[in-house]
Order: structure tokens, then sequence, then C-alpha cells
């Protein structure tokens, strides 16, 4: 997750750190999670030769955003939860071998304890605690429910635990923008004379 330049802030505790170990690049800071390494944070210049997509909770409150931020960012150091990424592939492949079957939506997956994560349910997580909906389930709405027309979803919603969420859903979710990363820009774009060989 992207936090800017949070973690050099003026009264950020690791300012020194981070400044001494990233300079200038760590006014572009993100914090992830990896199997073996656990959360970390790292410039955003590393993913400088990926092809990335962004995705932007829409309408977000600033409070709340900087309360996301501030939470993710607590995470520092925690370990990664390899069962976890076990327990949401035994979820999916049972929604593919038996589709009818039911699962809680407010079960955790994983070591469910207070120092393992994966980093979509870190960030989940953080989002969920500001009542900000990634891909929550609707519940039936029978026709005499009145329209409430701030809630596009036309129903009441019930969270999934954090557990559940993996990063395809920060992509489908219609709460969030998804921008491309444009690597043109505003310069002019010869296409035809890109290739070596179009033969």
């Amino acid at each position: 997750m992207y936090v800017g330049k949070a973690l050099i802030n003026p009264d950020s505790k690791q300012r020194d750190f981070y400044l001494k170990r990233y300079d200038k690049d760590a006014n572009h800071m993100l914090v992830e999670a990896f199997s073996g390494e656990g959360v970390i944070a790292s410039p955003l210049i590393k993913y400088k030769d990926y092809n990335i997509r962004i995705c932007h909770p829409y309408g977000i409150i600033e409070s709340d955003l900087h309360h996301v931020i501030e939470q993710v960012i607590s995470r520092l150091g925690m370990h990664y939860d390899d069962q976890n990424i076990v327990a949401i592939a035994l979820m999916i492949l049972q929604t593919i071998w038996r589709p009818k079957s039911k699962h809680t939506f407010k079960a955790c997956l994983g070591n469910c304890n207070d120092f393992q994560v994966i980093c979509s349910g870190m960030i989940a997580e953080a989002f969920q605690s500001v009542g900000y909906p990634i891909v929550p389930v609707l519940l039936p709405q029978s026709q005499k429910d009145a329209f409430n027309e701030n809630n596009p979803y036309g129903g009441d919603l019930i969270m999934r635990h954090y557990s559940q969420i993996t990063p395809k859903d920060f992509d489908l979710s219609p709460n969030f923008e998804v921008i491309k990363y444009n690597i043109i820009g505003t310069t002019p774009f010869d296409y035809k004379s890109l290739w070596i060989n179009r033969h």
C-alpha cells in the first residue's frame, strides 16, 4: 500500500532511518508483505520497471485515509501468515469443486493472531476499520424496503473477514478506481517505431 512520505513525517520515530536509507525516494514509500520477509517498507521506485495498476479508494474521507495509512504502518515488522494463503486457496477450490457450498463470510482464515498477516488482508483490515467497503456481502432486500439514495448497493451489507480478501478483490471492487500506469505520459507516442521486426 502506498503511504507516501508518512514514514518521514517530522513526528515519525523512523524518519532518520528511512531518509538515510532511501534519501529522496523516502518521499514515495509502500508498505507491503512477503512470505519470508513479513511486513516491510519499500520505495515506490522499486517497481519502476513493472506494469502496475493502482487501486484508488473512491470518495474516502481524508481523516479515514490517514487512519488507514497509520494502521498499515503500525504493521511493519509483523510476520507473514503463510497459513492464510493456504486457507484462501482451499476456499477458492471449494467454490470450484462444490459451487453450491456455503462458507461463513465472517470466518477468519489462517493463523488468526495479532502477529501475522498477508498483504491484502492487512490492507483490507485497515480499510474496514473505518467502515470502507471492499467486496462486502449484500443482504437480500425485499421490495418493501425503502430505497436509500446514499447506498449504491441497494441493500444492507456484511463485511467479509479481512483474512478472506485477496488482491483481486481490490481490482474488482466498485469502490476502487483502477488506474493503469501510463509510461507514455504526455510525450509523443510513435507506436509504429517500437518494433524490431513486425513480420
